[in-house]
């Protein structure tokens, strides 16, 4: 499948590093379709829980702006699922340079004894490993997300996506799991230990030039020091988790971030 390019980048507006370069809403907007939408994202019911940051972004441009609860531009909110773009970001750049080989086998040791040492980083990449994974967030359903991140698996969210066994031949079928992605941060780590730049207290210094100190210092779990990078990269500011998500020249609104109700 060919997809369509992505808009171009305004020459007259900087990427953002920091700070989003501040403008103003088109005119030709729809106001009153954007109010409400604006409206239910910042003034959420009890069902909601509570909305903790809004940026609204429009060609390359902030153009709108919230903060609640307590949070502000200064604030490190959880990614969620916007961590698995950032790690594969970087993977991406780790194959660039030759570390990694998207088609070989994982070489996880769990997986050297049966069919699993089949499945490639490629098909981890495309969610097609075939593994038992079971991505659900409802109260009351049975879901290996959850028992991952917050059960069983918590103090090694890798060990538990690798525990699972084979549904499905590798490559066959696609099923979102968020299990696979810890696999891979596991394997990013291992194959770049010692070759990233340093992270705050640390003496480990960077081999590539482009090796960037969050893996090591954001997609893990408080603690535990191992990779976890499904859904808990840290950004500092709501705005720099903006510019992290937000392709170049297309106007988005970036998610409200809730907590539980």
């Amino acid at each position: 499948m060919t997809q369509p390019p992505f808009p171009s980048q305004d020459p007259t507006c900087p990427w953002p590093t920091e700070a989003w370069p501040r403008g103003a809403l088109p005119e030709n907007l729809n106001q009153d379709a954007y109010q409400r939408a604006y409206d239910a994202l910042t003034q959420p019911g009890p069902e909601d829980g509570d909305c903790y940051a809004v940026l609204v972004v429009h060609r390359g441009r902030l153009v709108a702006e919230h903060y609640g609860d307590g949070a502000t531009a200064e604030s490190t909110l959880a990614s969620w699922s916007m961590a698995k773009s950032q790690l594969h970001a970087v993977a991406g750049l780790t194959a660039q340079e030759g570390l990694m080989d998207l088609d070989a086998p994982t070489g996880l040791p769990a997986w050297t004894e049966d069919s699993r040492a089949a499945i490639t980083l490629r098909q981890l990449f495309a969610m097609r490993s075939g593994l038992e994974f079971r991505e659900d967030y409802e109260d009351g359903a049975v879901s290996d997300v959850i028992e991952m991140l917050w059960g069983a698996g918590k103090d090694d969210v890798a060990a538990y996506a690798a525990a699972k066994p084979l549904l499905h031949a590798p490559g066959s079928t696609f099923s979102y799991s968020s299990g696979t992605t810890n696999l891979i941060a596991r394997i990013l780590a291992d194959r770049l230990a010692g070759k990233l730049r340093s992270c705050p207290g640390s003496s480990k210094t960077s081999s590539p030039p482009w090796a960037l100190p969050a893996p090591c210092r954001r997609w893990t779990a408080r603690g535990s020091g191992r990779p976890r990078a499904s859904a808990s990269a840290r950004r500092r500011t709501s705005r720099a988790s903006a510019s992290s998500t937000c392709g170049a020249g297309a106007g988005k609104v970036v998610p409200c971030l809730r907590k539980a109700g």
